[in-house]
């Protein structure tokens, strides 16, 4: 378990991917000016008898990391299915994302996630996006 300073106070993260993940996750936050209380994701929420990886409370959204070791035999990806499908019948969205993705452009996965947080509480209306003179890849999102 690595120690990773993050905009939250030091967090204790458990695996490579995840503090891969974490690492680019907090430096979006900080690089983008958001707020970080906006877009807080718990490492390690349980949702039921289940642990998300991560998982975003405003919006009800997991995030699920998925490494080779744990989640590649036919028992494993069985058990992640039926444990995603529980976990989305109490009305939590799941994404997920493979170890490779991770290793290879965790940038874009932190994108993908950080679009869908902000789709998610705008929808829900905890945010509203406002335009400031910007153009739309400037927009802001405002609480």
């Amino acid at each position: 378990m690595s120690r990773i300073e993050t905009p939250y106070g030091p967090m204790f993260i458990d695996s490579p991917i995840e503090q891969a993940f974490y690492k680019a996750w907090c430096r979006r936050i900080t690089e983008n000016n958001l707020r970080p209380h906006l877009y807080y994701l718990k490492p390690q929420h349980v949702i039921g008898r289940y642990r998300a990886d991560f998982a975003h409370l405003r919006t009800r959204t997991a995030i699920e990391l998925v490494g080779q070791a744990t989640h590649s035999g036919t028992k494993a990806i069985a058990y992640d299915c039926k444990r995603q499908r529980e976990i989305e019948a109490m009305g939590w969205r799941v994404v997920r994302f493979g170890g490779l993705e991770i290793f290879t452009d965790v940038e874009d996965c932190v994108d993908e996630v950080g679009q869908l947080l902000q789709e998610r509480m705008v929808q829900k209306g905890q945010v509203r996006i406002v335009r400031e003179n910007t153009t739309p890849c400037e927009e802001k999102v405002r609480c």
